[in-house]
């Protein structure tokens, strides 16, 4: 990848980091009257932030090319996908700088769909979210028998 893709997501990452959590933490605020806050990363971040807003939107780089174009490989062959995200995660922010423009027309066809779960981090530590995210998929796998039945019994991998 490149450094400017790492940059941005680096970048991404930051400003949701301080928008959501660090902007209504009493102790950032403590942090940042005290002098001990990282105030280069806090300013490099909100300019980074505005730059975005009032610049225009620059084409999408080669991994972002190479990855929709994956994703539209693997629909136009009739995968069914299930992306699913903790909310905050910053693979949703990977998600969304690589297939912003595309992830609706992608889900459209009803081949790709998205679910993001609040209250958890990324790999679902606390046992009801485990739970969840189980119903989440099992909910994603009968919507799909019910739906295409005869694909799933056609599938060279499906039990006869």
């Amino acid at each position: 990848m490149s450094e400017e893709w790492n940059s941005s997501i680096t970048s991404h990452k930051h400003a949701r980091y301080y928008w959501r959590i660090a902007l209504f933490n009493p102790k950032s605020w403590l942090k940042a009257i005290k002098g001990k806050a990282d105030y280069w990363s806090i300013t490099r971040t909100i300019g980074l932030q505005l730059g975005n807003l009032f610049a225009p939107r620059k084409k999408m780089s080669s991994e972002a090319n190479h990855i929709a174009a994956d994703f539209h490989s693997l629909i136009e062959r009739g995968v069914y996908l299930l992306l699913v995200y903790s909310k905050g995660d910053a693979g949703l922010d990977y998600l969304n700088l690589t297939l912003s423009d595309e992830i609706h027309e992608l889900s459209s066809c009803g081949k790709l769909q998205a679910e993001i779960i609040s209250q958890t981090d990324h790999i679902f530590t606390l046992l009801n979210t485990q739970r969840y995210l189980f119903n989440v998929v099992q909910e994603w796998l009968t919507s799909l028998l019910q739906e295409s039945p005869k694909e799933v019994e056609n599938h060279p991998i499906s039990p006869r």
